[in-house]
Parts: C-alpha cells; structure tokens; sequence
C-alpha cells in the first residue's frame, strides 16, 4: 500500500490559495468574454467563498486524530453548517438585490463547485490517512 501524503492546515491553505488564485484569473479573463454572466464584485464573492471553507476545513482538521467516524460525523457537520451559511448568503442577496441576482447565483455555483471538489479531495487523503494508520494495528490484531 502506497503511503498517501498528509494533509495539514497549511497544506489545505495553499489549495485553497491557489484555488481561489486560479478561479480569480479565470474569472478576471472571462469577464472581458462573457460580462453578462460574471457579477460585477465577483472578487468578494470569490474571497468570501475561500474564507469560509478554509474556516471550516481548518475546524474540521484539528479531529483529523480522532476515529474514522468522529472525522465523519465533524464533516456532516461543517457540511451542515456551511449548506445553511450559503443559503442565507444567497436568499439575502437575490431578495436584497435582485439587479444582479443572475450573475451572482452563476459565480456563486460555479465557485461552490470547485471549492467543493477540492473539499472532497482532502477530506479522501484524510481519510486514506486515517485507514493507513489504523491498518497496522489491525494485522497486529490478527497474529495474536
């Protein structure tokens, strides 16, 4: 079995960093193609998205030693938490400002999206973590 590289806070942070980077210069670049479905202060958007998931992973790492189901039951958790934080973000947007309801619902998805996948990914490396180091143990288990 291949040895699956750690994830940390830090590590966590620069994904985050280079996501929100990339996602910012893809969308900058868009902007001039397609302005009609890029909201205006998307950068904000973009930012308060990154902010709150790096919150929320870096709340979730610090049980990333605590059993399998602890780690679970802390991400259903968080992923409660931040389903119920967006929807407040979005209803109080599209009913408060509804001129640029449309672009902001596009970019708000589109950035939920992505900041999502790399969620996904970390929480499997943390996972396969999690199960390499409760593999040796088990085999010890079985000789006795």
């Amino acid at each position: 079995m291949t040895a699956v590289k750690a994830i940390t806070e830090k590590s966590y942070r620069l994904f985050v960093i280079y996501l929100t980077a990339g996602l910012g210069v893809i969308t900058s670049v868009l902007q001039w193609f397609v302005p009609a479905i890029i909201h205006p202060l998307w950068f904000i958007e973009l930012l308060l998205i990154a902010l709150i998931e790096w919150g929320l992973m870096a709340w979730l790492l610090h049980y990333k030693n605590s059993d399998i189901k602890a780690i679970l039951r802390h991400y259903q958790t968080t992923k409660m938490a931040k389903l119920l934080l967006f929807l407040i973000i979005l209803a109080t947007y599209v009913f408060a400002i509804k001129e640029h309801a449309f672009e902001f619902l596009i970019c708000f998805l589109i950035y939920y999206v992505f900041f999502t996948v790399l969620e996904t990914i970390c929480l499997q490396k943390l996972v396969k973590q999690e199960n390499q180091k409760q593999q040796p143990i088990k085999e010890n288990e079985d000789i006795h």
